[in-house]
């Protein structure tokens, strides 16, 4: 949430940390309500992806 600096999403678990039954695996903060509704939505119906060890593109000397 970079424009919304009250926004942000904590994961309690770390890649390969067991998860217990009832344990949380993340807490989604939002400065409004509704924004707060939006986010529970989409990660209540997206599916989870992982970035590790690709650089899309690279910035060098003021160019992409």
């Amino acid at each position: 949430a970079p424009k919304d600096k009250g926004a942000g999403v904590y994961v309690h678990k770390k890649r390969g940390e067991v998860v217990k039954a009832g344990e949380p695996l993340l807490t989604i903060y939002a400065e409004k309500e509704w924004k707060l509704d939006n986010a529970i939505e989409v990660a209540n119906t997206k599916q989870a992806f992982e970035i590790s060890g690709v650089i899309i593109e690279r910035y060098t000397m003021g160019r992409w």
